[in-house]
């Protein structure tokens, strides 16, 4: 269960990725530039880790499949927002960000409010840098998409609950008439998963920046797909975009 956290915004330091230092939904009307372009799969490979990219007609291509999937059904790898590997644990406190001054275990006071002298500042974008899973897994020009980039997908294409290779999830369908499939992998919160097969969560690079210890997210289910926040510190499967 989620706590509404009243705090005020202190300025920290930018720091180096990789250095150990109520939810919100928002029906995203975010725009970005659409370009055609004549090719609808760049980059594709035997290689089962190498992954190809998607024209959907959109500002930007997206991958066939999630970091750490051997196909696009496989669900991938769970990371913490800002992390570039996958563990046993996603709680405050194995957080690579968060430092915990007080001994509890989590970014807040006895009365929830936010602490952010507790949590690392590594950006509000994170696209492209030492802290993108997406880029340091995968090289090139691969990244994060941003909130933007993400409501773009969310807008501009036509979602059809399927399954795939035994996992449910969507067919995104752009607006030249291809596709990729998000599988509903769920989430990874402490050692355990949770709404796998119901429920997808896809982080985006976008920090939210009234509200520091969450980021932004792709969320679906059956039901519809919003932007959505939630805690860095949970586990979430990536979806990487490359520039055209």
């Amino acid at each position: 269960m989620r706590r509404i956290v009243y705090y005020m915004i202190a300025a920290l330091p930018l720091i180096s990725c990789g250095s150990k230092s109520s939810d919100n939904y928002e029906d995203d009307d975010d725009s970005a530039t659409t370009e055609d372009a004549s090719s609808s799969w760049l980059g594709d490979k035997e290689c089962a880790d190498v992954p190809g990219a998607v024209d959907l007609g959109l500002s930007v291509l997206w991958a066939n499949r999630n970091v750490g999937a051997s196909s696009p059904s496989d669900y991938g790898g769970y990371y913490a927002w800002g992390e570039t590997s996958t563990k046993r644990d996603y709680r405050w406190d194995t957080y690579q960000y968060f430092h915990d001054q007080d001994g509890n275990g989590v970014p807040f006071d006895s009365n929830w409010n936010i602490q952010t002298n507790e949590l690392a500042n590594i950006g509000s974008n994170i696209a492209g840098t030492g802290c993108d899973v997406a880029r340091q897994a995968w090289g090139g020009g691969w990244k994060l998409p941003t909130k933007a980039q993400w409501g773009e997908l969310k807008n501009r294409c036509t979602w059809t609950w399927t399954t795939e290779g035994g996992h449910s999830g969507y067919k995104v369908t752009g607006p030249n008439g291809n596709s990729i499939f998000l599988p509903a992998a769920g989430y990874r919160y402490g050692t355990s998963s949770y709404s796998v097969g119901s429920y997808g969560y896809y982080w985006s690079a976008t920090l939210n920046e009234s509200s520091t210890h969450y980021a932004w997210n792709l969320y679906f289910d059956s039901g519809g797909h919003y932007m959505y926040d939630d805690y860095r510190s949970h586990g979430h499967t990536v979806r990487p975009v490359t520039e055209k």
